[in-house]
């Protein structure tokens, strides 16, 4: 944040264009078309890699969330494992005593389980609503680099200034 404000991705897409491109073409609104288009395409060029830099350094977590979706289910179930092959010991005392124990020791080895599962389903969850979020990000500032590219292709074109006083 600078200056107190967060910063907007569109934004800070647009905030090198702003400073180096546009200036030149407000600047410089009296040159010839074809020099203008170059401008125009090169503020367009500016945009969408500087789009694809912001979105690179959104996207930098969107992988370990997918794989922390992947792994905590099979943790999960690797650590339920040794639980369950641990609750089957020998037993020196009536059947339904047994049978008790091994279900308690079964229940509690069984609980570890369903933590893994709802780590992985919300990691899940999660990684799909920000890889919709940037999906939709990206849709938006490609229209903001249109929009910019159209903004400037509707700039009148400055015509010599008729108010000029001749200096002798």
């Amino acid at each position: 944040m600078r200056s107190g404000y967060p910063v907007v991705p569109v934004a800070a897409a647009c905030r090198p264009v702003i400073r180096n491109k546009v200036a030149l073409v407000v600047s410089n609104q009296n040159m010839e078309p074809d020099s203008r288009s170059l401008v125009i395409e090169a503020v367009g060029r500016v945009m969408e890699w500087t789009a694809r830099v912001t979105q690179a350094r959104l996207c930098r977590g969107v992988a370990s969330l997918a794989t922390i979706s992947v792994i905590a289910p099979l943790l999960g179930l690797f650590i339920t494992m040794p639980g369950i092959i641990g609750s089957f010991t020998g037993c020196g005392g009536e059947k339904s005593m047994c049978m008790a124990a091994l279900a308690g020791n079964l229940a509690y080895a069984i609980a570890r389980c369903p933590t893994g599962l709802l780590v992985g389903l919300m990691s899940f969850w999660m990684y799909r609503y920000l890889c919709q979020e940037l999906d939709e990000l990206a849709l938006e500032m490609k229209s903001a680099t249109l929009e910019l590219a159209n903004a400037l292709c509707l700039l009148p074109l400055r015509k010599e200034s008729r108010n000029i006083i001749p200096i002798s």
